[in-house]
Parts: C-alpha cells; sequence; structure tokens
C-alpha cells in the first residue's frame, strides 16, 4: 500500500507560517529592548534629590551614557542641577524631573524608535535628544530648551505644558493643554519647527490687554497646524473692544485650521504670516452692581458700575439698584447688587501714573559672544549673573550655548541672568 504523498507546500503556503515567525521574533525583540529600556538603573531615593550623588541609583554609580534609565512612580523631585551634564541612552520618568538653569541632559540614544517619556518635566536648563523621540505628560515647564535633529519629535501626550522657553525638534500637542507663559501669565512659546495640535489639545490664550498676550513662534519657513480647542481667558480685569484683534501666531508660512473658538464671541483666523484671534461681539460683563450717578431732573439716576467677580468671559446675574429722584439737582443712585464675572478694568484714579516700572525682559543671546550677550542682558534692565563654560558640539568656544532664564521672560528689573558659554568640542 503506496503512503499518502503529503501536501506540497509553496511559497503561498509558507509565507503566512513565516509571517507568524517573523512577527513573533520581532516582538521578542521588541519586549527585550522595552524591558532593557526600563532599568539599567534606576533612581532609587524615594524623597527624590539629586541626580549627581551615586547613592541615589540602584547601581550605586550616576548612570552612564549607555545605559537604559528609569525613574519610578512615587519617587520625589529628581534634580539635575546647575554644572551638571546628565547622560543616558533613554529615560522613562514617571515621577517629576527637573533640569536647573545651567543643568544638561542628553539622551544619547540617536535609532529614533524610542520614545522617552518624562512625567512632570521641568526644564530650566538643556534637554538635548540625539534622536529618540520624547512624550511629555503630567504638568509639563519648558523655560530652558529642548533640543534635537529632525528625526526627534515632542508629543504632548497629555496634562499641560506652559513656559517660555524653545522646543527645537518637531512638536506634536497629541492631547492635553499647551499654555504658552502659563496659566494666567502672559508669555511666548517658541518652537524650532513645525507646531502641530491634534483636534484632543487645546491652546490656552491669556489677554492681559491690546498689545500683552500670549503667542506661540513657529519659525518662518514652517507651518502652524491646528485642530481642536482654542480656549481664551481675559486677565487683570481687561475688557476689550469688538472688533480688536490679537495676532498669536506670526512670521509662518501658513496656519492650517480646523479649531473651535471659546467662548464663541471670539474667533480665530488665518492671515498672511500667522493666524489672528478676534473679538466679534460683545462680552457679558456680568451684572449691574453698586455704584452712583447723577440723576438728571425727572429721570432716573444713572446705573450702577460694574460689579467686580472673575476674570473669565460668561454670564453674570444682575444686581439692583435705586434711581436717582429730584428735580434739577443730581440724584444719588446708590446701587444695591454686586456683579460677577466683570469685564471691566479698573479705573485710573485722575493724576495718577499709569507708567510702568522698568522690567528686566530677558532678550535672547544664545549664540551670541559673552560680551555681547551682558552688553544685551544690561540694556534690557537685566543684570549678567554668573558665567559658566561647558563643552558645546553645536556651539563655537566663547559663544553662549543658553541662559539661565529663557528670552521673553518677565522679571524685576535687575534681576541676575546666568549665563552658559562654550568651551569648544
Amino acid at each position: 500500500m503506496r503512503p499518502k504523498r503529503l501536501p506540497k507546500l509553496t511559497f503561498v503556503h509558507l509565507f503566512p507560517a513565516l509571517s507568524l515567525v517573523l512577527l513573533g521574533a520581532v516582538l521578542l525583540l521588541g519586549a527585550a529592548r522595552a524591558a532593557a529600556a526600563t532599568c539599567d538603573d534606576s533612581f532609587a531615593h524615594a524623597a527624590g534629590g539629586s541626580w549627581d550623588v551615586d547613592a541615589n541609583w540602584s547601581t550605586g554609580a550616576v548612570p552612564a551614557d549607555t545605559q537604559d534609565v528609569c525613574i519610578p512612580a512615587g519617587t520625589g523631585t529628581v534634580e539635575i542641577p546647575a554644572g551638571v551634564a546628565a547622560r543616558v541612552r533613554t529615560i522613562v520618568a514617571a515621577s517629576p524631573l527637573r533640569i536647573d538653569a545651567g543643568g544638561f541632559l542628553t539622551v544619547k540614544d540617536n535609532e529614533g524608535s524610542f520614545s522617552n517619556e518624562l512625567t512632570s518635566v521641568d526644564v530650566e536648563g538643556m534637554l538635548d535628544s540625539e534622536g529618540s523621540s520624547v512624550a511629555l505628560s503630567g504638568a509639563s515647564l519648558v523655560d530652558g530648551e529642548i533640543e534635537g535633529p529632525a528625526s526627534t519629535i515632542v508629543t504632548l501626550a497629555g496634562g499641560s505644558l506652559a513656559g517660555t522657553g524653545t522646543i527645537e525638534p518637531r512638536f506634536v500637542a497629541a492631547a492635553g493643554t499647551v499654555e504658552p507663559g502659563g496659566a494666567g501669565t502672559v508669555g511666548t512659546l517658541h518652537f524650532g519647527s513645525t507646531y502641530s495640535q491634534d483636534d484632543a489639545a487645546e491652546l490656552d490664550l491669556d489677554l492681559a490687554s491690546d498689545a500683552s498676550f500670549d503667542r506661540i513662534a513657529p519659525p518662518a519657513n514652517a507651518n502652524a497646524l491646528i485642530d481642536g480647542t482654542i480656549a481664551v481667558h481675559l486677565l487683570g480685569g481687561y475688557a476689550p473692544s469688538v472688533d480688536t484683534g490679537w495676532e498669536f501666531i506670526s512670521g509662518t508660512s501658513g496656519v492650517s485650521k480646523g479649531w473651535t473658538v471659546t467662548p464663541s464671541e471670539f474667533s480665530a483666523h488665518s492671515v498672511p504670516g500667522g493666524a489672528e484671534l478676534t473679538l466679534d461681539s460683545a462680552l457679558s460683563t456680568g451684572s449691574e452692581g453698586g455704584g452712583s450717578g447723577p440723576g438728571g431732573g425727572g429721570e432716573t439716576g444713572g446705573g450702577g458700575s460694574v460689579g467686580g467677580g472673575s476674570t473669565d468671559p460668561g454670564t453674570g446675574t444682575s444686581g439692583s439698584g435705586t434711581s436717582g429722584s429730584g428735580s434739577d439737582s443730581p440724584g444719588s443712585n446708590a446701587g444695591a447688587g454686586s456683579g460677577s464675572n466683570s469685564l471691566a478694568p479698573t479705573p485710573t484714579p485722575h493724576g495718577s501714573s499709569t507708567r510702568e516700572p522698568a522690567r528686566c525682559v530677558v532678550p535672547k543671546v544664545k549664540g551670541l559672544k559673552a560680551a555681547a550677550a551682558k552688553k544685551a542682558l544690561r540694556k534690557a534692565h537685566c543684570v549678567p549673573g554668573k558665567v559658566r563654560r561647558r563643552p558645546s558640539r553645536r556651539v563655537k568656544r566663547g559663544r553662549v550655548i543658553a541662559a539661565g532664564k529663557a528670552p521673553g521672560k518677565v522679571l524685576a528689573a535687575g534681576t541676575k541672568v546666568n549665563l552658559a558659554v562654550s568651551s569648544g568640542r
């Protein structure tokens, strides 16, 4: 009896099996890489502390640039102080990480295939990725710089991003809130490449006056791609007039839009070289509150002044005021109600000065020679602080790598601003 012939296996039959084997191998390699990225060295001091202390690490030594590093959840803030140049291969920080002004963190992985995860990072100094992407979550603050090559992508994966610093790589707000300056603080957040905002993200813009408002600043050769929400907040009792405009993006080659603006009295439009926010109709001023006004003869007294309350646009409750009475003499009009959500600015007393004292507005000094940077600081009512020499691959010897305060930051006159100056390669 002849044995049964086995079915002939062709490439068509073998391909699914080979695919499964290859897929399994890829998954195993990916799992091995993810496991390796978890903990070559871990921050082991539960209360947090300084990066450059050997005893704070699980291996008993500060991490090297060949190691994948993690900072576990539940750890206190880990700080990279001024003068410390931390170097890792990759990093996952599930607890807060602070890079002080004059401090550096370099991520050496240049494959571009690993996303470094940073929860509640505070970048006052410099974070430099040499190719891996960076995912931000929690409450992130960038008043310094995030640098990286064209292959690097910085993603806001959730939480918030605030500050007045610079993010050089491509930026994507996939979720969360972008707050230039910070909540309740006017500022400009700078981007060295494309600014992209998905429909799950929000851009919060604070308006303090016709000339003082939040901005985002991509470079002139890149588009800003904005979906999602633009939320507007008024500060300090500012009450803008209808048709006032605020160009919150300028200098770009174009802005794509798919945004929704809140409150609905505002709208946003692409304009040549940027995007502008406009007040299209009068905002609700809240209730009429206590105040006095002259009553003409036989007429009711004047309306009370707008009541105090939240600076955000909203609908106030109506107050009540008694009408003035009289013939040809002014009548009193003491209003009894108190309003909410006032948008009216506080009047300046007659004869008083509205001129504000000088401020230290930090100039952009990166790339300048040290002497020129100091001159620029003095001209901006700042005081040059300590100058520290640091090696740099990108910045020529004698020129400024970074300032201790981000460009555009408004501080008290006479504030000291430290400088990091390149000592060459």
